[in-house]
């Protein structure tokens, strides 16, 4: 099953978005992880909070960071005519799971 031009325009526009949405907040979760100050006269268990959540904020921007680079490279691929295939088994993947996430490039089976 290929994506009708309608569904292929409204993923397209889904990438878009979300490359967009990334980049903000790619811009702002940089200040979370940077290291904690281990000379501030903070308590131990402050200490490990605060190094506890930079480490939160490291993974997520990671995660992100990966996201992004999916969705990028997913709008590259928007309008080959394979879109909206399995890059593993070539099988269709589900518009309601691209709609979902949109710089999905593999089936369920073979995610």
């Amino acid at each position: 099953m290929h994506l009708s031009p309608q569904e292929r325009a409204e993923i397209k526009r889904l990438l878009e978005e979300l490359v967009v949405e990334l980049e903000e907040r790619l811009k702002t979760t940089g200040d979370q992880s940077k290291p904690v100050q281990l000379d501030e006269p903070i308590g131990r268990l402050s200490r490990m909070d605060a190094i506890q959540m930079q480490q939160m904020a490291l993974a997520g921007l990671s995660r992100e960071q990966q996201q992004l680079v999916r969705a990028r490279y997913a709008l590259r691929l928007i309008d080959d005519v394979d879109f909206g295939s399995c890059q593993v088994c070539k099988r269709a993947i589900g518009v309601d799971r691209l709609r979902f996430q949109p710089e999905i490039l593999l089936c369920t089976r073979c995610a």
